[in-house]
């Protein structure tokens, strides 16, 4: 929503997997993203995800892993996807739990892609 002041967190404890997934009525394909984190908490901050694509919301192909991060506070990463060939109506960004965090928490994410027609 653009508004640092607001965020979505994952369950909590975070002792199970986080998620997110936006949906389209009509396919994209996703070429890049971006996350930002919450000015005043980067120990909530991602340690790593996984991003996949669907068009069904049940069949998944993985997108891309985004390795170990390290934030800033306030920091806005922009991030690609593997395959930027195929279109899809659902993405998921599952965010698996990190030892020694209460929860994930993000302030914003954008996608970027190209509508199929």
């Amino acid at each position: 929503d653009g508004d640092r002041n607001t965020m979505w967190h994952s369950p909590e404890p975070q002792n199970t997997l986080g998620w997110l997934m936006p949906w389209f009525s009509k396919p994209v394909k996703l070429s890049k993203f971006t996350i930002s984190i919450r000015p005043d908490m980067n120990d909530q901050a991602p340690n790593m995800f996984y991003v996949y694509g669907s068009n069904d919301g049940k069949v998944w192909e993985e997108l891309g892993f985004s390795g170990v991060l390290k934030w800033v506070n306030g920091e806005t990463k922009q991030f690609a996807t593997k395959d930027q060939s195929q279109y899809y109506n659902f993405y998921k960004f599952d965010f698996p739990p990190t030892p020694g965090k209460t929860f994930i928490s993000i302030t914003d994410m954008a996608l970027y892609g190209k509508p199929l027609g």
